[in-house]
């Protein structure tokens, strides 16, 4: 681990074992949807967040709210789970080399009451949950993953 990785983990074990830790996790989820391309917040993110999964064991569980109204479950589900934590903390698919943004951005801008969405590729899911609330009650999505995991 490099230095700054060394002084992020430590600064975010002590902010998880701390009685601020509800605190300093808002306050992170707050800074990740502020700066969601940031590389200083994906890290602290990461470190924070795999203390969290780590201390909270098969307990934990966080939902994700999006923008949209969306919601998506963040649990201790191996490799998904951990994706959909930094879901959790940056609000959007974001990373130091990719960017989604801009497709949510057009998404909020086309989708209407009583569209139909259809997810080819769903992974995660983050898509069909972020858009479900713009389709309505009167339209619809549909999910698809070839990946049975």
């Amino acid at each position: 681990m490099t230095i700054k990785g060394t002084i992020v983990g430590g600064i975010c074990g002590l902010a998880v074992a701390s009685p601020f830790r509800g605190a300093a996790e808002s306050l992170l989820v707050r800074l990740g949807n502020k700066y969601p391309t940031s590389p200083t917040v994906h890290s602290f993110s990461r470190h924070f967040g795999s203390r969290i999964m780590d201390r909270e064991g098969e307990g934990f569980e966080r939902i994700v709210t999006f923008s949209s109204g969306g919601k998506m479950r963040c649990g201790p589900d191996g490799q998904i789970g951990w994706y959909a934590l930094m879901h959790y903390f940056v609000g959007t698919i974001t990373g130091q080399t990719e960017d989604e943004r801009p497709m949510v951005y057009f998404l909020d801008r086309v989708l209407r009451e009583g569209d139909v969405f259809f997810d080819v590729g769903t992974n995660l899911g983050f898509y069909s949950s972020y858009v479900a609330p713009l389709c309505g009650k009167s339209g619809s999505v549909h999910a698809f993953e070839a990946n049975p995991s």
